[in-house]
């Protein structure tokens, strides 16, 4: 599945509270809709941040 997304928020510093990074996802044709009613909300899930190589 092909969605055009943003994230914001991460960061490592190691001192104070812990971040709180955003998610946002487009949902032009609707189909992130359908996974997020077929997977409960996606409550729990998790995300795996990668960077590609340079």
């Amino acid at each position: 599945m092909l969605a055009e997304f943003a994230v914001e928020g991460f960061v490592w510093s190691g001192k104070g509270a812990l971040p709180s990074p955003r998610l946002l996802i487009s949902n032009v044709n609707r189909v992130f809709t359908a996974v997020i009613i077929e997977f409960v909300d996606l409550l729990g899930a998790g995300v795996t941040r990668s960077t590609p190589p340079q």
